[in-house]
């Protein structure tokens, strides 16, 4: 399935610690906040302009979101930072 317009689709992966490319590692307890998430980047839209691939791992807004077969559809407006 591939996001159109300004969308991603992302894997949630809150619960599970993230590693950075620079070797920082982000415990999963410090991103239980209800407006902030992390994820992997499953699929980008073909509009997309910023920097944002497949694979990436990424801090965003979590509050408005489309959930759709284990995966949510963010806008890149929502995406705070590449980890």
């Amino acid at each position: 399935m591939k996001p159109l317009n300004n969308y991603i689709a992302i894997k949630d992966v809150d619960g599970k610690d993230i590693k950075t490319q620079g070797g920082i590692i982000i415990a999963s307890e410090a991103d239980e906040r209800d407006e902030y998430h992390t994820g992997i980047v499953d699929e980008v839209s073909d509009t997309i302009t910023q920097d944002i691939k497949k694979g990436d791992n990424i801090l965003y807004k979590h509050y408005r979101n489309v959930t759709f077969e284990e995966r949510e559809f963010i806008l890149t407006d929502d995406v705070i930072a590449k980890l």
